[in-house]
């Protein structure tokens, strides 16, 4: 018995002892896989967290980048706001980074936004609205006239407001229109401005009158008017002088021209319209210039400067749905809107001039002297005496201004590319310079084979040297649209220049002088230059030794020794760039990688 008590109790010790084990085992298993499981929780909350953080600064990155995008589109688009091509924007704890670029007709802007070191990258590209400038001629010439001398010959058309005098084989093979000179003061104006009149905006307001009352007797040659556009409007402008009818216009128009929609700026600017009726008007009696377009477009119209004082003595101004009828509803304008008339003219005449040959050629002048014309000397059937309409420039100033503030926009040009005075130098083979839109506050030379690639407007503030087998070329970005390259200064080109377009039908590159010096030359091409326009509408355009070119538009233009201008049918209907003044649209707008 003692020995079964004493077994039992050590076979109890011994199961007790292993139990121990066994639940300190399995306390431990608990343990670890709570553990395990804990931790796993945690992990998968943090690693949430972690991505719910990641998100948010994703998505803060990606509206900060938009936001660049917005910053620069209002800066572009609105032209009170001047906008930089490469800047950073910060807000908060992002910031952005936005480049600008520009090819030709089209902007790209691209905005890399950084929250918290997550990146996410926008980009808009913006096509700009486009000007159009038609060059119908060979050449076109302002009051100055054109005069050729010495071998000189134009292949194409050549229209003047001023005589065409030529000298020793001065020859244009093709038509010549010299028209009746304007006198130097106009005989009726109101100038003064300090709003715009929306015109064509809508139904109603589709038509304004401003009356007025010659101070001489006499035909009424050209009026001009002060306006801008809004985008590009649907229709051209119809400009009639019209009898009064009671203190508004009547239904009886006496003359009338139009204004096509493509010589207008954004930019206000004065539009000369010339007639080719010029009914006489009497001095002393009520007249209406009447501006009306055949529609309206709320975001797509014209705006005619106006005196809001209505200060003009005796006239004012009305506005109605349309014109013109006798029962025309014509409203109070309270306002006067800014003009110019002239009446009578000054004579005009073609000397000297070889046109055509016995098949082709024809001139148009108030008087021939010395001159040969379809093959034989005048008088004869070709020699036609007329007075042709004063021809309006084909770019306006408002156009003009138009460009100036697109270079402007792009920026100042500054070192590595300009040099501390501002002056942009190329020189020497195989030296390449692609810039634009840009302003150039000192010179631009290019020389002894250098080259420049336009990609956007180019404005320069001093003189433009171009000499010894240069080339002046646009990118190809540019498409078959044209672009520009002026200065406020004098423009010399000489000794086997060069220019071309993008290399698409259609673009050519325009060199401008705003140089505002009838008297001197603003622009001179000497010896071998040739495929482009030059265009200066207030100075003097000289060619000579043998240089050539597509087309020249001036106040005076002078061919000297042998130049020759070839037309080219493809300046017909150009387009230029508005920049940032004009019309944009959206091409796209994406996330990129």
């Amino acid at each position: 018995m003692n020995k079964l008590i004493k077994l039992f109790f050590q076979h109890f010790k011994y199961k007790t002892h292993h139990k121990g084990q066994a639940a300190l085992i399995a306390t431990i298993l608990v343990f670890a896989v709570g553990t395990v499981i804990i931790s796993s929780v945690v992990s998968i909350t943090i690693s949430r967290l972690r991505s719910v953080t990641d998100l948010k600064s994703s998505v803060q990155s990606y509206y900060t980048a938009e936001s660049g995008l917005e910053d620069s589109l209002l800066r572009i688009v609105n032209s009170d706001y001047s906008y930089q091509p490469n800047v950073t924007i910060t807000g908060g704890s992002g910031s952005a980074d936005i480049i600008v670029g520009q090819a030709g007709n089209n902007i790209t802007i691209t905005s890399t936004g950084n929250y918290d070191n997550l990146v996410r990258k926008m980009r808009v590209t913006l096509a700009t609205d486009a000007a159009g400038a038609s060059f119908n001629y060979g050449i076109q010439v302002g009051a100055g006239g054109l005069t050729m001398k010495d071998n000189t010959i134009v292949y194409g058309n050549v229209y003047s407001n001023g005589s065409v005098i030529g000298q020793n084989h001065a020859t244009v093979m093709g038509d010549v229109f010299v028209a009746t000179g304007l006198p130097s003061l106009t005989d009726s104006e109101y100038t003064f401005s300090n709003a715009d009149h929306l015109l064509a905006n809508t139904g109603s307001n589709k038509a304004a009158a401003q009356s007025f009352r010659p101070m001489a007797t006499g035909a009424v040659t050209q009026v001009s008017v002060y306006i801008a556009k809004v985008e590009t409007p649907n229709d051209n402008l119809n400009v009639r002088v019209v009898s009064d009818n009671g203190n508004k216009p009547s239904g009886t128009t006496l003359t009338m021209a139009s204004i096509p929609r493509e010589v207008v700026g954004a930019t206000a600017s004065w539009i000369d319209i010339g007639f080719s009726d010029t009914p006489i008007l009497t001095a002393g009696t009520r007249y209406w210039l009447v501006v009306d377009s055949g529609t309206s477009h709320p975001n797509r119209y014209w705006k005619w400067r106006k005196d809001s004082t209505n200060a003009y003595p005796n006239e004012t101004a009305k506005y109605a749905s349309g014109c013109c009828s006798g029962s025309t509803n014509w409203s109070n304008l309270n306002a006067d809107l800014s003009f110019k008339v002239w009446i009578g003219g000054a004579p005009t005449k073609i000397e000297g001039m070889t046109i055509g040959d016995a098949t082709i050629g024809s001139g148009r002048a108030n008087l021939f002297v010395d001159s040969e014309i379809h093959g034989s000397p005048c008088p004869n059937a070709n020699c036609i005496v007329d007075s042709p309409t004063p021809s309006q420039m084909p770019i306006s100033d408002g156009l003009i201004q138009d460009w100036r503030d697109q270079a402007i926009a792009g920026g100042d040009c500054g070192p590595p590319i300009c040099n501390e005075n501002g002056d942009l130098i190329v020189s020497g083979h195989d030296n390449i310079v692609t810039i634009g839109p840009k302003r150039i506050t000192g010179d631009l030379i290019i020389k002894d084979y250098g080259e420049l690639v336009i990609t956007g407007t180019l404005l320069v503030v001093g003189k433009i040297d171009l000499n010894n087998h240069c080339s002046i070329r646009l990118d190809e970005g540019y498409g078959s649209d044209s672009g520009v390259l002026m200065s406020d200064y004098w423009i010399n080109v000489a000794n086997n220049c060069a220019f071309a377009g993008s290399g698409e039908v259609g673009s050519y590159p325009l060199v401008l002088s705003t140089h505002d010096d009838s008297a001197n030359e603003a622009i001179t091409i000497d010896n071998h230059s040739e495929g482009v326009i030059y265009y200066a509408s207030n100075g003097t355009i000289v060619f000579k030794n043998n240089s050539s070119a597509n087309s020249a538009v001036g106040y005076k233009v002078s061919l000297i020794n042998n130049a020759i201008l070839t037309y080219d049918e493809g300046l017909l209907d150009m387009r230029f760039t508005a920049g940032p003044s004009g019309g944009f649209i959206i091409e796209s707008w994406q996330e990129i990688e």
